[in-house]
């Protein structure tokens, strides 16, 4: 699975994605954001390259939102794709 995170306001970025993914299965890919971080997991390189085409992608590993003194993610897209720990 590909992780990558972006930094832009997520209003902005969600914006971007209804413009530009409304004919892609977004069961292919998920968003983890807060504020202006938002971590993108996919392994479909069609959609990511669309993303690519606005937004630089950088590689990470996806942050633990168990330990994270600020659990303040939200997940839009297919959730499944993340390690989620409540």
């Amino acid at each position: 699975m590909n992780t990558y995170k972006v930094t832009e306001d997520w209003l902005i970025f969600h914006q971007f994605i209804l413009d530009n993914l409304k004919y892609v299965n977004m069961k292919e890919i998920g968003f983890m954001y807060r504020e202006n971080q938002i971590i993108i997991r996919s392994e479909d390189e069609n959609i990511l390259d669309i993303i690519r085409k606005q937004y630089s992608l950088t590689p990470c590993e996806q942050p633990s939102n168990f330990l994270d003194k600020d659990r303040a993610w939200a997940y839009w897209g297919n959730n499944r794709l993340f390690y989620i720990k409540l």
